[in-house]
């Protein structure tokens, strides 16, 4: 029996259909799941092959979980690592160099950003920060199709591992979702994509606050990430927009969070970095006009593509649908199916995609 390819990582509101797309497409009994549940609600996936764990199970469990983990990805083929920030995988590649060499790491963005630093820091995070450092010099792979992201890569923790710009997530795939029935003479604002302080809200909302009016209505997402920032954000929003300004508070399946991106007019995304790209995909596949910060990978990987972007500091009103057509062709070209499963085929080598 061939060995297994073992997926290690953190349990994203992403990774439940991930999984059943790699189910789906490929043979299930080759791919393990090792998952990290944070704090927050997911639907779980019941397939036998994905074991998830959360750190409020307690220490013997935890310490048993991550022992479990690393003796699969010793005898595994593969690794696929979905982002690069649990500690505890961090640690297992740290102290069993020998796996670095079979591992791929698919960037998420956020964990090629994060770099504590600092003469202050605690030196437990600052062993961390060598540990990760020394992780990502030595990884075999890194896997994304943000050009820019694997620059910072190089640039900031020094590493010489080959690119394989893929995108390797079915939440990039073009999809049409028929929208819901709404009051369509009320431009509808997406502002940012979650709980994080990387979407500068407080700023985006100083951007946009000229434009918004009784025919304005404002969506903010503030489910996930810092949850006490999230709130505040909610508050301020409220106080400056009043009944225009929707936040959402409580976690939401992925179909019926497609729904409401589906009726988006307009996106704003003030990232200080790559963040929300597989978002940003979508809604340019839906034909929505996305505003980012020109200077971020996002901007210039998309723009690459071909498609059209607008920088935060333009933002207004005005709905183009020779763009919102022009950008739909785009995502349906380069983020399609076929392409997902073919990419995927190059990751886990060996074994080829089952027919669809």
């Amino acid at each position: 029996m061939s060995k297994p390819i073992v997926h290690v990582g953190r349990y994203d509101k992403f990774m439940s259909p991930f999984i059943n797309f790699v189910n789906k497409h490929f043979a299930q009994q080759r791919h393990l799941f090792f998952l990290f549940v944070v704090s927050y609600s997911h639907e779980l996936n019941d397939s036998g092959n994905v074991h998830l764990h959360s750190n409020k199970r307690g220490l013997l469990k935890t310490l048993v979980f991550n022992l479990q983990t690393a003796w699969k990805m010793q005898r595994a083929e593969r690794i696929i690592l979905h982002g690069l920030f649990n500690n505890s995988v961090v640690a297992i590649l740290f102290f069993m160099p020998w796996l670095l060499k079979k591992s791929y790491w698919l960037v998420w963005g956020g964990d090629v950003y994060y770099r504590p630093s600092g003469n202050q820091l605690p030196l437990k995070i600052k062993f961390m920060r060598m540990m990760r450092r020394r992780v990502i010099r030595q990884m075999g792979y890194i896997v994304t199709s943000v050009k820019g992201d694997y620059e910072k890569a190089v640039e900031w923790h020094g590493t010489r591992s080959p690119n394989l710009p893929y995108f390797m997530y079915t939440n990039s795939l073009y999809q049409y979702v028929a929208p819901p029935e709404r009051n369509t003479a009320k431009t509808r604002i997406l502002l940012g994509n979650s709980a994080m302080r990387s979407n500068h809200h407080e700023q985006a909302m100083d951007i946009i606050a000229p434009y918004v009016n009784d025919a304005v209505e404002i969506i903010c997402p503030l489910n996930y990430g810092d949850l006490e920032y999230g709130k505040e954000m909610a508050k301020l929003g409220e106080q400056r927009f009043g009944r225009a300004f929707r936040p959402i508070l409580d976690y939401m399946p992925y179909d019926e969070y497609m729904q409401i991106l589906s009726t988006v007019d307009i996106a704003v995304f003030n990232h200080d970095r790559q963040q929300a790209m597989s978002s940003t995909r979508v809604l340019l596949g839906m034909g929505t006009r996305v505003y980012l910060r020109k200077e971020t990978t996002s901007y210039a990987n998309l723009t690459g593509l071909g498609a059209k972007l607008h920088a935060i500091e333009n933002f207004c009103l005005a709905l183009d649908p020779q763009e919102s057509a022009h950008n739909i062709g785009i995502i349906k070209t380069h983020y399609s199916e076929e392409r997902l499963r073919a990419n995927m085929a190059k990751i886990f080598g060996s074994e080829k995609a089952l027919s669809s």
